[in-house]
């Protein structure tokens, strides 16, 4: 119960910073009408695979990426609350769980919920495809989301907080992951890069189990593929975080 109060008290403050700045979500807006436009051209050039299903396959794709894009927030707050994390007789685990719960709440949410609106008219026309499959990969998308997470709290901890750090990576995995451009789309040189990263697969399969659209690999070798990649990324992110903290603490890395 004392760590779940940590993490509450931890995530009430970051959801009472946001709100006192709604100016916040300016940027995430501008992000969503540029997906939607992209949408707009894609589906006047036929849409390809997608057929009539290309504009709810982009809401599905930002859907997705609104719930679990949470590696850059994390970068920036362990490089703002440095000290804090470094100081405190608290677990990095707990500021991590804290931030996340936080970010879900006040910049998800409201997010999640103006997707599901754009969403449910396709979804009553068309139904759910899966709704196993909807739930698995909605759950794995989240464990996922927090194991890579754990990479960019150790960046955070060792660099300075740069706006153009966060841009690219942004910037990256929407590229890569198929949120601007479905991955069957892009060559097939780079789809490596794609398949390196777990988004991709939650992504895909959520796409997938909402409506039916085809999937890079069979959905049951997808499922493997995210379950292994999260795990991977789970154990590899939290034992480079802790590495990076002990190397500060015993001041063998340079903190920039």
């Amino acid at each position: 119960m004392k760590v779940i109060k940590r993490i509450l008290i931890i995530a009430k403050t970051l959801i009472k910073d946001r709100f006192m700045y709604p100016e916040a979500y300016i940027g995430g807006l501008f992000y969503y009408s540029i997906v939607l436009f992209v949408a707009y051209l894609y589906s006047h050039l036929g849409g390809g695979f997608l057929g009539n299903k290309v504009i709810p396959y982009y809401l599905a794709g930002l859907f997705m990426i609104s719930l679990i894009a949470h590696e850059t927030p994390t970068y920036k707050r362990f490089s703002v609350w440095r000290e804090e994390i470094l100081s405190k007789p608290i677990t990095p685990d707990i500021f991590l769980a804290g931030f996340f719960v936080g970010d879900l709440i006040a910049f998800s949410a409201p997010a999640l919920v103006a997707l599901s609106l754009l969403l449910f008219p396709f979804i009553y026309r068309l139904g759910i495809y899966d709704s196993n499959l909807l739930f698995l990969s909605l759950t794995m998308a989240l464990v996922a989301s927090l194991s890579v997470s754990y990479f960019f709290a150790a960046l955070g901890l060792r660099f300075r907080y740069d706006p153009n750090i966060e841009t690219a990576t942004n910037l990256f995995i929407a590229f890569f992951a198929g949120i601007f451009v479905p991955v069957q789309s892009l060559p097939a040189k780079v789809h490596i890069i794609s398949y390196m990263i777990p988004y991709t697969w939650a992504i895909d399969l959520f796409r997938y189990s909402l409506l039916g659209t085809p999937t890079l690999f069979p959905a049951k070798s997808e499922i493997i593929y995210l379950m292994v990649g999260t795990v991977i990324a789970l154990i590899l992110g939290r034992l480079y975080l802790y590495y990076t903290i002990n190397a500060i603490r015993k001041r063998k890395v340079i903190i920039r």
